[in-house]
């Protein structure tokens, strides 16, 4: 699975989106559970518009997100993403 890094101010956002559409941020430490794909809860920060709340997810509802949808959902050019790999 690839993850989207959303690069700012020396701090980066580790980006998926949820199956329900939701762009979410989980924190560094915790990428190694998804790719566990063991039916668990996982802590990650939903992005609102000006804030981010904080809620447990089951790992499988975590999906890949893209560029092209970072892109357009933060309004920012390409340079403030990078793709990684889990």
């Amino acid at each position: 699975m690839k993850v989207i890094v959303y690069k700012y101010l020396n701090r980066e956002l580790n980006l998926f989106k949820l199956k329900n559409g939701n762009v979410v941020h989980i924190q560094k430490e915790d990428l190694g559970k998804i790719k566990t794909n063991f039916p668990s809860n996982i802590v990650c920060y939903i992005q609102g518009e000006s804030s981010l709340t904080e809620k447990s997810v089951c790992i499988n509802d975590i999906q890949e997100y893209s560029i092209k949808e970072a892109i357009s959902f933060f309004n920012l050019s390409e340079k403030y993403f990078e793709i990684r790999e889990l």
